[in-house]
């Protein structure tokens, strides 16, 4: 086999690993990212309801000490 067949086989390998190493991440790659697309949604959403929770027991807590106020006059 001549040098130059041997170089090109080696690249027609190299591209067809390529190829293959493509072929297996790229689907996991993707599973990833959506993944990640999700858990950032249920943060975001977390986060939310956090600030909705918080804001919720601060208003309780106004309406507490109000009535406690006039209970106490």
């Amino acid at each position: 086999m001549k040098r130059e067949d041997m170089e090109e086989t080696v690249l027609d390998m190299a591209k067809k690993l390529r190829a293959y190493a493509d072929a297996v991440h790229g689907p996991t790659h993707a599973r990833i990212a959506a993944v990640e697309t999700r858990l950032q949604k249920l943060e975001d959403k977390i986060d939310e309801n956090h600030k909705k929770l918080r804001e919720e027991i601060r208003e309780d807590l106004l309406q507490i000490s109000a009535v406690q106020i006039r209970g106490s006059v």
